[in-house]
């Protein structure tokens, strides 16, 4: 008995289109120009797309063979924060779970995207279409990886707390035992937070310093 062909006609039924918006966007986000690009990223608040297709369209672009690409796709992670529904997802499924990636520029998009969503929405008088605590959700997703088993997101994960101020202070325990990490490169990052973080650091040096003895 010849197998059995695969139903096409209920495949593709399965298949969802993508919103016009989220077609044009594409484009824009994926143009040679930048400013063009730019025009992309500050779309995004505006034509309101729904949530899969956009989020899946910065996904792409986190993930694209040019670096250029990579970054814009970390600038529309920002701007879809505003987007109705996609600030959780963006920043855990789309940012959180590529700052594991084994790419570095992948890792980098990732901690830039969430600190740029730090700044943004943590800001006196964001954007009224964020959702409350997203900051806040934002640098838990950096928080969850400070003892991540991978050195390379350790250190890219202590980089980005360092750009994050007061909302660092939760996690500056956690971040500053990194002191004793036995990557020299994550140890050289917890001391840069010492600098970059002043006074949010310092109320935590003492007792960390303390558990290291």
């Amino acid at each position: 008995m010849p197998p059995k062909r695969p139903n096409i006609k209920s495949r593709g039924a399965q298949i969802k289109p993508k919103p016009a918006n989220v077609q044009l966007l594409d484009r824009q986000l994926c143009n040679a120009d930048a400013a063009i690009r730019a025009v992309g990223v500050a779309s995004i608040p505006r034509i309101q797309a729904p949530v899969e297709p956009l989020t899946d369209s910065i996904v792409d672009k986190l993930e694209h063979q040019n670096w250029y690409i990579r970054r814009v796709g970390s600038q529309a992670a920002v701007t879809a924060i505003q987007s109705k529904d996609a600030a959780g997802v963006t920043v855990k499924d789309t940012l959180g779970t590529r700052l594991e990636s084994t790419d570095p520029e992948i890792r980098r998009c990732a901690a830039n995207g969430l600190t740029g969503i730090v700044e943004v929405a943590a800001a006196p008088d964001p954007p009224s279409l964020i959702p409350e605590k997203t900051a806040e959700a934002a640098a838990e997703e950096l928080f969850k990886r400070i003892s991540h088993q991978d050195p390379r997101v350790r250190e890219e994960t202590l980089k980005a707390i360092g750009k994050i101020g007061e909302l660092a202070r939760p996690a500056m325990k956690q971040a500053l035992s990194r002191l004793a990490d036995d990557d020299p490169s994550v140890r050289r990052r917890a001391v840069e937070l010492c600098t970059s973080l002043g006074v949010v650091a310092t109320e935590a040096v003492e007792e960390v310093a303390t558990l290291l003895q």
